[in-house]
């Protein structure tokens, strides 16, 4: 007779890791490319962006770089700044004047859970705003 199978389960998986990637982003821990806009740049982790984003996915698949340096035109630094926080945790705060801007960037990289936000018509929550309220 066959061992019976046991599964483990860590209750607190998907926040413990969030955290984690919180921290490596906030300590620099491992980086291993340089995201850059208007001059400014940002130490990130290709395993994280391309886990969510099919774009970077396929730039770093290709990429032979030990570090490389990615320079985004015509993006803000703040922007970018705004969307690589919501790729390591999972949601950002912004005021609603900037979502457009945003979520045009979210598109254009791919972002998961962004990037159909526009052509979709999802509703994002917008602090303050009724429940279930579209931000139109």
């Amino acid at each position: 007779m066959a061992d019976p199978i046991v599964c483990m389960s860590w209750n607190d998986h998907a926040n413990e890791v969030a955290r984690g990637w919180k921290s490596l982003l906030e300590n620099n821990s491992f980086v291993d490319c340089t995201i850059a806009a208007e001059g400014k740049s940002l130490k990130v982790h290709r395993l994280i962006l391309s886990a969510c984003s099919p774009y970077f996915h396929t730039l770093f698949k290709e990429e032979n770089e030990k570090h490389p340096i990615v320079f985004l035109r015509d993006t803000s630094y703040h922007t970018l700044k705004t969307l690589i926080d919501f790729v390591y945790n999972g949601k950002v705060e912004i005021p609603a004047g900037e979502l457009e801007i945003f979520l045009e960037l979210a598109v254009s990289l791919q972002i998961k859970g962004l990037n159909n936000s526009l052509r979709n018509d999802r509703r994002i929550n917008i602090l303050g705003s009724a429940a279930g309220e579209s931000p139109r």
